[in-house]
């Protein structure tokens, strides 16, 4: 596990902390035992046995958004050093040794018991199933994950209607988790279970006749089900591709259209849509096509500051998601935008509790689909 990302470790644990200033973990706690460097330095000490694997070094491994501004500003500029996936390592060391966190602990009773970290959301997808477009000129799997259903399942009806204005019809996935997300806090045995059990699934859905692509509305699903699938032995044999992306692919080819509206509006960038899938244009695509005036915060696109953690792990400080989604609305208010668009169910939860009623904040595809003609 941890061993594996010895060599990332040692760069980290060298460097002249360059990134720090971008760590939105070390912008809300400002400790600088939360530097990505000292993070990296005492994964390291674990590795080599120099410190001891415990609950107080196993929580540092937590501290960390997975949103690859460290990577993205990296000093190594030739080879940008990527630490979240060592991490991710040494978050999966403690729990194989014995060391798990009662959050971490909580998080894994309460997959065992109702299915997923975010609980039972069984009713919410079984309804969404049922409320599907059948029909159209093709038709695609829609990864009904469990984030989605449980922090902005508005984004899965809203799609719907996307879709039958370009005439697709739906299917939802039975599976509600890539497993991905238990990786992400170190339950590795579990998370190995459930991608072989999706992954069983989407293989059975690719090979039905006349199968589409895997959509998802969470881009950290589209990075599971390639990339980290891919790095499992897991490959898929069909495309996996984000709602974005999808949605701007039918518009190209003239399937879907939008009534202009005035804005502005502002798009916040997922950690996982511009620095792991590397694709900020599918969106803003879209949305030139629905509004006259599309923002950009400062900053954005492959620096844009994440409205929140994609994922479990950082959670576990609550302080810290809390922190980063007030943060972040200023940043997006700056801009004078009427209208915060998001493309990920983490920022567009975060951003609406944060956001109450002083500004509105939608799902891209509940923003496009407020512009379909009527």
């Amino acid at each position: 596990m941890l061993e594996q990302h010895a060599e990332v470790l040692e760069r980290c644990t060298i460097c002249h902390d360059q990134c720090a200033f971008s760590c939105p973990v070390f912008t809300e706690d400002r400790r600088t035992t939360v530097y990505p460097s000292r993070k990296a330095q005492v994964a390291r000490a674990v590795l080599h046995g120099e410190l001891p694997l415990n609950q107080e070094t196993a929580r540092l491994f937590y501290q960390c958004t997975s949103c690859r501004l460290c990577r993205r500003w990296c000093v190594y500029l030739k080879e940008r050093q990527d630490l979240a996936p060592a991490l991710r390592a040494a978050r999966a060391e403690a729990v194989a040794r014995g060391v798990v966190l009662p959050e971490v602990a909580a998080l894994a009773a309460r997959t065992q018991a109702e299915g997923t970290p975010w609980g039972n959301v069984d009713g919410r997808r079984n309804e969404l199933a049922e409320e599907a477009p059948r029909t159209g000129r093709e038709e695609v799997l829609i990864f009904a994950d469990a984030a989605t259903l449980a922090q902005g399942w508005e984004a899965v009806r809203a799609f719907f209607a996307l879709a039958r204005a370009a005439q697709v019809a739906v299917r939802l996935s039975k599976s509600l988790l890539t497993g991905f997300e238990l990786a992400d806090i170190g339950l590795a045995d579990a998370a190995r279970a459930l991608r072989t059990e999706t992954a069983a699934e989407l293989v059975d859905w690719f090979r039905s006749p006349g199968a589409g692509p895997v959509v998802t509305l969470n881009p950290q699903v589209a990075y599971a089900l390639t990339t980290w699938y891919g790095e499992e032995g897991t490959p898929l044999p069909g495309p996996v591709t984000t709602a974005g992306a999808f949605l701007a692919g039918l518009m190209k080819k003239g399937r879907l259209r939008f009534n202009l509206a005035p804005g502005p509006v502002v798009f916040q960038d997922s950690a996982y849509q511009v620095r792991y899938l590397e694709d900020a244009d599918s969106p803003r695509a879209l949305l030139g096509a629905a509004f006259d005036d599309v923002c950009e915060a400062n900053p954005s696109q492959a620096e844009a500051n994440p409205a929140a953690p994609e994922g479990l792990a950082a959670a576990l400080a609550p302080a810290v998601p809390k922190g980063m989604a007030v943060r972040r609305l200023a940043e997006l208010r700056d801009t004078g935008a009427r209208l915060i668009i998001t493309a990920d169910p983490y920022s567009y939860h975060a951003l609406k509790a944060a956001a109450g009623d002083v500004v509105e904040v939608a799902d891209l595809s509940q923003a496009l689909a407020m512009r379909l003609p009527s």
